[in-house]
């Protein structure tokens, strides 16, 4: 075989086994957002208060939604780390192949799972330092 053939087999292996790393570590974002997400709302309709002020829990649900989001923005930055070289030196050309090729198909999933995490973060923090407010001016 032709060594352009045999270098572009490693290269599209490689791509594959990353994407699918990838692909794993996007899933665990996805839950992380998802619980982030799921507490505000839950403590808001009392499913996870223990005494009669539900305002309090929603209040500390800001609190665990932003550390789901900061546990899912550590996990996208692993997941940027893997489709960017941080350096070029000691890269072979079949390891800037690979890097390049996942760059191109990830870079804008991981920039839109950031922008949503930071929001989440942002209300988090909000819901974490006036949640009693809000809960007190919506009922």
């Amino acid at each position: 075989m032709d060594q352009d053939v045999l270098k572009e087999v490693r290269i599209q292996r490689e791509v594959s086994q990353r994407s699918r790393t990838i692909n794993y570590n996007f899933n665990i974002v996805f839950f992380r957002l998802s619980m982030s997400l799921l507490l505000p709302i839950l403590s808001w309709f009392g499913v996870l208060k223990y005494d009669e002020n539900i305002g309090t829990w929603f209040s500390r649900s800001g609190s665990l939604m932003v550390l789901f989001a900061l546990l899912a923005e550590v996990k996208l930055f692993k997941i940027d780390g893997l489709t960017k070289p941080v350096s070029e030196n000691g890269l072979t050309y079949a390891d800037l192949g690979v890097r390049d090729q996942l760059y191109l198909r990830y870079s804008k999933p991981i920039s839109r799972w950031k922008f949503i995490t930071m929001g989440l973060a942002v209300c988090g923090t909000i819901i974490w330092g006036y949640g009693d407010l809000i809960w007190k001016f919506f009922h």
